[in-house]
């Protein structure tokens, strides 16, 4: 549940640009910045109590992307 309240968190100075246009986050950039190690925290935090090789899973994912392979 932290991690999709950081994510969130992470989301929000996003909510009302244009889309594709980042210019406009300014001074915000620093906390996103911030909010963006906040997700990476608990998401390596999350893979950590499920014994899961986050790098690993990185990569296979990735080369399952370049290939168009759909996950089951």
């Amino acid at each position: 549940m932290a991690l999709s309240v950081e994510v969130a968190e992470l989301m929000e100075p996003f909510q009302w640009l244009d889309c594709g246009s980042t210019s406009e986050l300014g001074e915000k950039i620093n906390d996103v910045r911030l909010e963006m190690a906040d997700v990476f925290i608990y998401l390596i935090a999350m893979a950590d109590q499920l014994q899961i090789d986050i790098y690993q899973a990185t990569c296979e994912k990735l080369s399952h992307n370049e290939k168009g392979i759909l996950p089951p």
